[in-house]
This record gives structure tokens, C-alpha cells and sequence, in this order.
């Protein structure tokens, strides 16, 4: 599987945003990790892919 990791710094707005520009390129969430208080770690996988 080809996964990409994205780091984010932000509210829940921000999360989404990245979320959806990462989806127009051909990827799906598949894990959120929390770091810190308005740190996460994104991971996306080609949404193509099982």
C-alpha cells in the first residue's frame, strides 16, 4: 500500500481542509494521530487501493 503522512498544525477546519485537498489528489484518510494540542499526524492511503 503507498501511504502518505501529513503533518498538521490547526483546528478541526484545518483538519479538513487538508483532508479534502489530499482526497482531490487521489488519497483517503485512513488514520488521524493526535500529537498535541493542535498537532496531528494525517495518514492517507491511495483511496484506489485496499
Amino acid at each position: 500500500m503507498h501511504y502518505r503522512f501529513v503533518e498538521v498544525e490547526g483546528g478541526e477546519d484545518d483538519l479538513e481542509r487538508v483532508a479534502n485537498e489530499w482526497r482531490a489528489k487521489g488519497y483517503e484518510l485512513f488514520q488521524a494521530v493526535y500529537k498535541t494540542t493542535y498537532r496531528w499526524v494525517l495518514v492517507f492511503k491511495r483511496a484506489d487501493q485496499a
